[in-house]
């Protein structure tokens, strides 16, 4: 089993939440292999060719906000679970100052997202919200490219904290088990 993390913007490769995902995946598989890059965020092309190429030889994928956004938008392959997915309008409204070329390469990520996007994929990826996210509540959004029986919620603001654990545990089960 090999496992991908990709955090989210203003995370990194070791911080809390690439721990607490990599203890939560321990409590359901004996073995894994954790692989968590730091990603290079301000420059969306290779950040998105760095996750895709890492992902190809992954079982499982997790991501969480921008990170998330940027891993719907890989090619099928391996499962994802995204957690809180971000969208280009959420980072705009959260840095009004990002240029507009960032903004473009993000909205033509959300455009390369929605045209993969097929039963396949939808078949492999799987979503976790939190009720408490007043940062990228992008839900609705997401609901409508995604099955309703991938979505989970989980009592949680924007950052995947301990009190997702279980909603994190419980999918992986879902998927693996």
């Amino acid at each position: 089993m090999k496992v991908l993390y990709v955090h989210g913007f203003g995370g990194s490769a070791d911080g809390e939440s690439s721990k607490l995902v990599k203890e939560c995946l321990g409590k359901v598989f004996a073995h894994f292999e954790f692989l968590a890059p730091q990603i290079p965020y301000l420059d969306p092309k290779k950040a998105t060719k760095l996750i895709s190429d890492l992902s190809e030889d992954c079982d499982l994928v997790v991501a969480s906000s921008l990170g998330a956004f940027y891993t719907a938008s890989c090619s099928p392959g391996a499962y994802k679970i995204l957690i809180n997915p971000a969208l280009p309008d959420n980072v705009k409204k959260i840095f009004p100052e990002m240029s507009d070329g960032y903004y473009n390469d993000l909205c033509a990520i959300k455009d390369r997202m929605e045209f993969v996007i097929d039963n396949d994929f939808r078949y492999e990826t799987y979503l976790i919200f939190g009720t408490k996210d007043d940062v990228c509540s992008n839900e609705g959004y997401y609901s409508g490219l995604y099955w309703n029986s991938h979505i989970s919620k989980c009592d949680i603001g924007h950052k995947f904290c301990v009190d997702g654990a279980d909603a994190l545990i419980d999918v992986v089960k879902k998927i693996f088990c």
